[in-house]
């Protein structure tokens, strides 16, 4: 292995430094290949995907105004099998950087079909390449071709000592972009459950949210609590209710009965999950909205609906004074004239009857 000069190194240091900041498959390849390209002079630098199996590959190059002979993606994947690194790699069950000759006499190269239907009419019978995932059928590659000299020891150098942290780099994205498939997957499995999830620190700050979350949120607070990162005060005083003595924030989110929220007509179900540095709440609007139409239907005025509402969710008269601004005499007038219009005695035949209501209601 040829010593790298200290620009060498600089340069690799830079490069590994730049991958690092990398966090999608995509640009990490474009942005490995341009850069190559750049540090060790070739006529075109590619990634490349083969399946020898299915006899397909599909490649990306730089330049990009580098224009290979049409169907030369279908000869690659025909004679797979003559590429001297992927037999090599295959064999051996090892993935060092090779130069083909390093594998291959040229003048033996020159004799096969793809030197002859793909390189040379390319005019690219020098490589070099650097592994990125083998199997028994497919191989992922970094390549770099030249078209009259051979990649020299020092090139060689420079790829071997880049190889690790380019696998490594490639290995992070794939591990990212797995993971944010799950998440996404996660995602659309609350939002089809009508539920939300909000990730959140022991002192309220908010970590992430599922789509669901973030307009649950949005919906039943103001301000949003998006907008400043932080939980409302209402969510963050549940959680302390918990150990409500020490008022300990690194307490705040262990297990307990979980949180309603009323807005209007709508209700929110919050539950939170303990964690070590922070918790996780689930977010779920209650699905039982009021029949507020068929309610209309049977008489009542919307101030009545608006009362019986109340009524079902458990609110004594005087509650339901507060919330409406009237006095708790008038809204027993209201009841009473709410029990005469369903044909109901008491408050529990009138939940009932609500229920019922819920039950006929299309949708429900």
């Amino acid at each position: 292995m040829e010593h790298l000069t200290t620009h060498d190194l600089r340069q690799l240091l830079t490069l590994v430094h730049e991958l690092s900041a990398i966090r999608d498959k995509q640009s990490l390849i474009r942005h490995v290949i341009s850069s190559l390209s750049s540090l060790i002079q070739s006529d075109v630098t590619s990634y490349n995907d083969i399946n020898a199996t299915a006899g397909t590959a599909c490649y990306e190059i730089c330049p990009t105004d580098f224009t290979l002979r049409p169907g030369s993606a279908e000869l690659i994947g025909r004679f797979a099998e003559q590429i001297p690194v992927l037999s090599y790699w295959a064999r051996t069950k090892n993935s060092p950087v090779k130069r083909y000759t390093d594998l291959v006499p040229m003048n033996e190269f020159r004799r096969t079909d793809i030197f002859n239907e793909f390189y040379a009419p390319n005019r690219i019978p020098y490589t070099i390449a650097v592994p990125l995932a083998f199997s028994q059928s497919t191989t992922i590659t970094i390549a770099q071709h030249r078209d009259r000299k051979d990649f020299s020891d020092r090139d060689r150098s420079f790829l071997e000592a880049f190889h690790p942290h380019l696998l490594q780099a490639y290995a992070n994205v794939q591990a990212l972009a797995h993971m944010n498939q799950e998440m996404a997957a996660r995602d659309c499995a609350l939002d089809h459950l009508n539920r939300g999830m909000v990730s959140v620190m022991a002192t309220g700050t908010i970590r992430w949210t599922t789509k669901k979350g973030r307009q649950l949120l949005q919906e039943f607070f103001h301000p949003c609590p998006c907008i400043d990162g932080r939980l409302p005060e209402t969510i963050m005083e549940w959680m302390r209710m918990k150990n409500p003595l020490t008022r300990d924030p690194t307490r705040a989110l262990m297990p307990h009965p979980p949180l309603t929220i009323q807005h209007g007509e709508r209700r929110l179900r919050i539950c939170s999950v303990s964690e070590d540095t922070g918790g996780l709440l689930l977010l779920e609007e209650c699905c039982e909205r009021f029949p507020r139409e068929e309610c209309l239907a049977l008489g009542l005025t919307p101030r009545e609906v608006e009362v019986l509402s109340w009524l079902v969710q458990g609110k004594t008269n005087a509650e339901i004074g507060v919330i409406l601004h009237i006095s708790p005499r008038t809204i027993q007038k209201h009841v009473e004239r709410i029990f005469v219009k369903l044909g109901v005695e008491n408050r529990i035949a009138a939940v009932a009857l609500v229920h019922a209501l819920r039950q006929t209601t299309p949708g429900w």
